[in-house]
């Protein structure tokens, strides 16, 4: 396995890079990176130099490449997963129209969580992307707010 250091406030001091202002749903290419919850090795491990994907990991990979068939104004990027982490580059193209904002007024899913969409209606890529291999992960990996 791969060890992590563990994120220390005192020696890592991490700031927000998003531009101040800047309307990040707007058509662009953006550089993603999604981070297990406490850095778990969740996705796999790195032998002989390179990444070996367990359950999990092709999961995140199957349901990544298919963002574009759920999300038209979707395109990927170069992307890879790691043992704990997944970096990818979304492509956000011409967005779709916007909701009418009386045809849900609170959506939320049939697990319960808030559907994956930005306060102006548009779906939101990141979340909405976030969410399948989520569902899928979590019959391998129980978390502990939901698993006790």
């Amino acid at each position: 396995m791969v060890q992590v250091q563990s994120y220390n406030p005192q020696i890592h001091h991490r700031r927000s890079i998003r531009l101040a202002g800047y309307d990040y749903s707007r058509p662009g290419a953006y550089f993603v990176t999604l981070v297990c919850y406490q850095r778990q090795t969740l996705f796999g491990e790195i032998g002989s130099g390179e990444m070996r994907l367990n359950p999990l990991g092709e999961i995140v990979r199957d349901q990544w490449e298919s963002t574009p068939s759920l999300r038209p104004d979707i395109r990927l990027g170069e992307y890879v997963v790691m043992p704990n982490h997944f970096h990818a580059i979304v492509i956000i193209t011409d967005p779709p129209p916007p909701v009418q904002a009386d045809s849900n007024p609170d959506p939320v899913r049939a697990d319960g969580d808030p559907d994956p969409v930005r306060a102006d209606g548009d779906p939101d890529p990141v979340r909405a992307g976030s969410s399948p291999p989520q569902l899928g992960v979590r019959q391998y990996a129980p978390t502990p707010d939901r698993d006790g």
